[in-house]
This record gives structure tokens, C-alpha cells and sequence, in this order.
């Protein structure tokens, strides 16, 4: 059996837009300074790299994602507001070319994947490799001209210090690497992404990503249809109405008007049901999670801030 070939990063040493600055833990500050200015203790390294990378909740729906995206399909960023969509920043990764309406979450690029000898010391050999490569490749597509990037500065997207001389430079020097399958996609629809977490793994509440803050809004933009439907419904039913009182149907005619009326009326008061258990449900949901003992919530560069102060 052929010995596995060393991974290697994504691009030269000569490449680097980013100085490496992984200092050692000292006892003024027992922390690790990671290139971009993460401080992180040295037992928390795979984990905030986890948090900076990590996609695996697509990953596990690669089969259902052709229904959510197109394989490799990412606008770059002056296309997405010619396509009028607002830039949502996001830290949550597998958020990343997430659209919705007129809305798309992008993750900030982490310093540190532009950072040659930190990724070949740290990623390389880590099951994010993979992540890692993907979310860099992403942003050669998000960024392509000049307009591009200064969008990127202008939202924080790349780190202030690159100039447009230097991505662009850098950008023709990424090579080819292994990517994770979630980033064989470009954008993904989250409205999509909803139904397949929700009718695939039962995740009926929160779906994939919930965007909602209350009630109102949720029961606006998920239950307008119903409406326009039943006021379809309502015209088709008025027609029957005129049709039955003209006096010139026959029995089969009578039979089949009132089968879809009644129909109709079980179809709205089955959805009615449908919409007040499902109210129930996310009441009593929303209910559990505030009731529930609080946990460790500070993230791990606040704590870092915190010891190094």
C-alpha cells in the first residue's frame, strides 16, 4: 500500500498575506496568539479552529444539497448587489453562502487561513483540512475584481492590512486542494435547507437556521400562502355557487360541487389545526430554552481577552 501523501496548504510560503504570530503561553498571559489576533489556551486550539471552520451540518445532507444550491455556483460580491441582496456578516460557518430573499450570509476569511505556516502546523494535519480549503476557495470566487475587494474591506470581510495588489496576487497562487463536500456547492437557498432538516431529520421547529426573533414575523412569512390559497379556494367556490343556482347541472354535476366544498372547508380546518399545534408547539419550545439553566456562553476569544487584560 502507497504511503498517503503529506497535506500540504493551499498555497506557497512566498504566498503569505499574513505574519505568523503563534506565540507561546507566558506566564503574564498563558495564552497562544494566533495569526489575526485570536488569543485561545493551547487545550482550546481544535475547538476554536472547529468554530472557525467547521460545516459539518451540511456535510451530513450532501445527498439532499443538489436541492438547496448548484454545484460551484457563487456570485462574486458586486453580483450579489446587483442582484440586490444585502451582505449579512455571520461567525456561524455553515451559515456561509446561505441566502434568503434578499438577504446572503458570508463569513468573515479567518487571518490565520492566509497564514502559511500556520496552516500547515495546525490545519494540515487536522480533520479541517478540508473546511479549511473549502472556505478559502470560496472567497477566489467572492473576490475576483477590484470592486469585489473593496467591498470586502468595506464590510470586514478580509483582513484590513491586504491590498488589492496583494489578493489579487495571492489569488492566482491558491491551487487546486481537497475540499469539503459541502463547498462542492456555492450558495444554498435557506428556505431549502429548511425543508430538507425539517422533513429529513425531524428538526420541525428550528429547521435548519431560524431567523425569526418573534412570532409575528415567523407566522407572516411562513403561513402567507394558506391565505392566497384559500382566497383561490373562495373564488372557486362562489363560481360553483352561481353554477349550482343557474338550475341547469345534473346529479353528477351536484355530486362532484359539493365533494370539493367539502373539501375545501376540511382542508381549512385541517390547516387551522395544523397552524394553532404548531404555535403550541414552538411556545412551549421557546419556554424550555428560557427556563433552562444558562450555560458556559462566553466565547473563547472573550475568555482569552479576559486572561490577558
Amino acid at each position: 500500500m502507497a504511503p498517503q501523501r503529506r497535506r500540504e496548504p493551499p498555497f506557497p510560503p512566498c504566498a503569505s498575506l499574513v505574519a505568523d504570530e503563534d506565540s507561546q503561553p507566558t506566564p503574564d498571559c498563558p495564552l497562544k496568539k494566533l495569526p489575526g489576533h485570536y488569543y485561545v489556551a493551547p487545550a482550546d486550539l481544535h475547538r476554536c479552529l472547529a468554530s472557525q471552520l467547521n460545516v459539518s451540518r451540511l456535510n451530513d445532507i450532501f445527498p439532499c444539497l443538489w436541492f438547496a444550491g448548484r454545484p460551484g455556483y457563487t456570485r462574486p460580491l458586486h453580483r450579489q448587489r446587483l442582484v440586490q441582496r444585502s451582505i449579512i456578516i455571520t461567525e456561524q460557518t455553515d451559515l456561509h453562502l446561505v441566502w434568503y430573499d434578499t438577504q446572503i450570509y458570508i463569513k468573515p476569511l479567518p487571518p490565520f487561513l492566509l497564514c502559511h505556516e500556520f496552516y500547515s502546523r495546525h490545519i494540515c494535519g487536522s480533520p479541517l483540512y478540508a473546511d479549511a480549503c473549502g472556505l478559502l476557495q470560496s472567497y477566489t470566487k467572492l473576490v475576483q475584481h477590484e470592486s469585489d475587494y473593496r467591498i470586502a474591506i468595506e464590510l470586514g470581510l478580509l483582513p484590513s492590512g491586504v491590498s488589492w495588489a496583494q489578493w489579487s496576487t495571492f489569488t492566482v497562487q491558491v491551487r487546486p486542494a481537497m475540499v469539503s463536500k459541502r463547498y462542492e456547492y456555492g450558495e444554498l437557498r435557506l428556505f431549502r435547507l429548511n425543508l430538507i432538516y425539517r422533513f429529513f431529520l425531524g428538526h420541525w421547529i428550528c429547521g435548519y437556521h431560524l431567523r425569526y426573533t418573534n412570532f409575528n414575523s415567523f407566522f407572516s412569512s411562513n403561513f402567507t400562502w394558506p391565505l392566497v390559497t384559500f382566497a383561490y379556494l373562495t373564488t372557486m367556490l362562489n363560481a360553483m355557487q352561481v353554477i349550482l343556482t343557474s338550475g341547469k347541472q345534473d346529479r353528477i354535476v351536484d355530486g362532484a360541487f359539493f365533494g370539493a366544498g367539502l373539501v375545501v372547508v376540511v382542508a381549512i380546518l385541517g390547516t387551522l389545526f395544523a397552524v394553532a399545534i404548531f404555535f403550541v408547539a414552538l411556545l412551549l419550545y421557546n419556554l424550555v430554552k428560557a427556563l433552562r439553566k444558562p450555560g458556559r456562553t462566553r466565547s473563547l476569544d472573550t475568555e482569552a481577552q479576559e486572561k490577558c487584560a
